[in-house]
């Protein structure tokens, strides 16, 4: 997995990896789908939680028998290849 530029992220709601050159470090964040006057990136763990991403990769395949499998799919976080 390597990084891309932001305008090829997915926008359909998907968790996916986010990052810029003016943050400490990536964070997982989506495209908001659920409001039409909200058509921007959320980083999930942002107070405000809109934000400006610059790249994105898709996140991580979960091992077996994570742990956090259950909160991941409660919460309507997608892990995908």
């Amino acid at each position: 997995m390597s990084w891309q530029p932001i305008e090829t992220a997915p926008k359909d709601g998907t968790a996916i990896l986010l990052g810029s050159a003016d943050w400490d470090q990536p964070d997982i964040g989506r495209f908001s789908v659920n409001h039409a006057h909200l058509r921007e990136w959320w980083a999930d763990s942002w107070q405000p939680p809109s934000c400006n991403p610059t790249c994105w990769m898709p996140l991580p395949k979960l091992p077996t028998g994570n742990p956090f499998q259950k909160y991941l799919l409660i919460n309507n976080v997608e892990s995908k290849p």
